[in-house]
């Protein structure tokens, strides 16, 4: 059962970014690299459009600044563009958008890549904290709460 929630373009792309990592990474078990693959393959879809917009409007804010890519720029013109395609860019990571998450296959602890044997079996579990924040609501969060005394 998927979940429709409102996110920024940006909170999207981080979520599809940690998902490419652990797609990369030996998971704890089959199911959690089908987990993985079918989430990837659901966000795809939002993702891919971002992107080509990303790259559309950048080309048309080259294209209006340099007249059609005929002119030259100085080097402190091509700084301007920089800044001007950076904010672009931050312009489109902070819309808003409606996005059918797949939550019923979202990650638990239990699903998470462990650490393996060998001088770098750390680099499989690395770094797990900041990509399960970054999956939010693709993550359950299954720790127990302590409760306050």
């Amino acid at each position: 059962m998927a979940s429709t929630l409102k996110l920024s373009n940006n909170r999207i792309q981080r979520m599809y970014n940690a998902l490419t990592v652990l797609g990369n990474r030996r998971m704890a078990n089959i199911n959690a690299d089908l987990k993985v693959t079918r989430m990837l393959r659901a966000l795809a879809g939002v993702v891919e459009p971002l992107e080509e917009r990303r790259t559309s409007e950048g080309a048309n804010l080259v294209i209006e600044e340099t007249s059609g890519g005929s002119v030259s720029l100085t080097p402190m013109q091509e700084e301007v563009l920089k800044i001007l395609l950076a904010k672009k860019q931050a312009e489109i990571d902070s819309d808003i958008v409606e996005v059918d998450l797949p939550t019923q296959w979202a990650l638990r602890v239990k699903d998470l890549p462990k650490e393996e044997s060998g001088k770098d079996g750390w680099t499989n579990a690395a770094q797990l904290g900041a990509l399960c924040a970054d999956l939010g609501a693709l993550f359950v969060d299954e720790l127990p709460v302590e409760d306050e005394e």
